[in-house]
């Protein structure tokens, strides 16, 4: 049987065909398609970067900030702390949250750690010496911010802002608690002078008015109080604790992890609170912003105290009175804390835009966003370098000058933002306003206190809250 002999193509279309290939030209590996093959989407027709706020409002200023640097659409949803659910993880690219709920954003599976690409670049990086050029940009945070951004060992968000607390007053002397200024950990017992210290200043505060006066004033606050002055209160009382042993020892025996809410430590920091807010409700039952706002406004010889950081921008008033004596009079406590209080930026765990996610992020740590960001918003700060309409303001360079005086990062030991933090703060605020009402409660009080932590930690599983609580006081690292 004979064989079939295989089909021949004639030369000459061979010959044609090769010549048409090579006008024509053929996708190639390791080559990538022409422009025609594979056309590029539009920003403006990519899919939005979903972006959740989380108790705050700066949506209307993101939008229209955003939408003159890119086509790329964005939507901007608010939740409170309510509404945080797991499920949300799904529907968010960026977070942008309250620096005191990170553990719980960890814990829900909302954020991941932040790529590389979303740190951004700092402010003076045209003008950086070769020393500074050699460091990361996250080496060129300030102090505060990295360790807002951190939670145990992971950098988990871009730090928008984190103001740090310190004690102002006004004809009140804060002398006694300079030698509690200790950057290098060089004093051995905090405590006894700390003891020492608030018992001078309650004594020098005394004799302000009629006791019945600003009783009635404090009693009218309490009323109708917020939120935010009810987290003010809590901070206030962690940082009178900071200046006592309490700042290395921590708000938890992580062995046991059981509360130490009532130790003698933050027993003398909620007697300091209660003297002080009983003497100046002003200042002690208010928001940080309005609080530093009482005390710099205020007129003639009479005694005022707050902790408390200062808004970005004053009232027109406070810029009028700028270079009075009244602004001279004014002393700034060279202690400083930081409560992790300020704004931070993440990708969002379950994204599937992680490259336009860490875009939007890097924008937002632009000096020009942060510039514009900082006068509607307490929670995002300018760049230490950055120049400021509030810096024509005595009050306000002496704040920033301490603001921004230390390099080293400190451990958050006494920063409540662990897993459930929210739950845990507002049991302390409600002990500490009833030991406002009550001075000689506040044994009694801080112990059921501790009580309903432990009780609260133990419905959460120690094995689900203790990785969180170490990491985020810094006792992990």
């Amino acid at each position: 049987m004979q064989k079939n002999s295989p089909f021949l193509l004639p030369y000459g279309f061979v010959a044609l065909f090769c010549l048409v290939l090579s006008v024509t030209g053929c996708d190639q590996p390791g080559k990538k398609a022409g422009a025609k093959s594979a056309p590029s989407i539009a920003a403006k027709d990519r899919p939005p970067i979903r972006i959740m706020l989380l108790e705050h409002s700066l949506a209307e200023d993101l939008k229209l900030r955003w939408s003159s640097f890119s086509e790329q659409p964005i939507e901007i949803e608010k939740v409170s702390v309510d509404q945080l659910a797991e499920p949300l993880s799904d529907k968010a690219d960026v977070w942008i949250f309250p620096a005191s709920l990170t553990g719980e954003m960890i814990a829900l599976n909302c954020i991941s750690p932040l790529p590389n690409a979303a740190v951004g670049k700092p402010f003076d990086s045209q003008d950086a010496s070769d020393g500074q050029l050699s460091r990361s940009v996250t080496e060129q945070w300030p102090a505060r911010w990295r360790s807002a951004s951190r939670f145990g060992t992971s950098l988990i968000a871009l730090p928008l802002g984190s103001p740090q607390l310190v004690a102002v007053s006004r004809n009140v002397s804060l002398k006694s608690l300079d030698p509690l200024d200790d950057p290098n950990n060089a004093v051995d017992d905090r405590s006894s002078i700390a003891v020492q210290a608030w018992s001078k200043i309650l004594a020098d505060s005394s004799g302000n008015e009629k006791e019945t006066a600003s009783q009635d004033r404090m009693k009218k606050l309490i009323s109708s109080i917020t939120h935010a002055q009810r987290d003010a209160i809590v901070d206030r009382f962690l940082w009178i604790a900071s200046t006592t042993n309490a700042k290395r020892r921590g708000l938890f025996d992580l062995n046991k992890l059981k509360a130490k809410l009532s130790s003698p430590d933050f027993v003398l920091a909620a007697d300091a609170l209660s003297g002080l807010a009983a003497r100046f409700p002003e200042t002690f039952l208010t928001t940080h912003e309005e609080a530093w706002s009482s005390i710099v406004s205020a007129k003639g010889n009479a005694k005022s105290i707050a902790i408390a950081f200062p808004s970005d921008t004053a009232p027109s008033n406070e810029l009028d009175n700028r270079n009075s004596t009244e602004s001279e009079a004014l002393q700034i406590s060279k202690i400083v804390w930081n409560p992790t209080g300020g704004l931070l930026a993440s990708v969002g765990k379950k994204t599937r835009q992680t490259s336009v996610a860490s875009q939007f992020i890097e924008w937002l740590s632009d000096a020009e966003q942060r510039n514009t960001l900082a006068e509607r918003c307490s929670g995002v700060e300018r760049w230490p370098v950055q120049p400021s309409k509030s810096s024509i303001r005595e009050d306000y360079r002496l704040y920033q000058s301490l603001n921004n005086r230390d390099s080293r990062m400190e451990q958050t030991t006494l920063s409540i933002r662990f897993h459930s933090a929210r739950k845990y703060r507002t049991i302390l605020a409600d002990a500490l306003l009833e030991i406002i009402q009550q001075p000689e409660t506040s044994r009694e009080k801080l112990e059921e206190c501790s009580q309903k932590w432990n009780a609260l930690t133990e419905s959460i599983g120690l094995s689900n809250i203790r990785p969180s609580i170490e990491q985020a006081t810094g006792f992990s690292q």
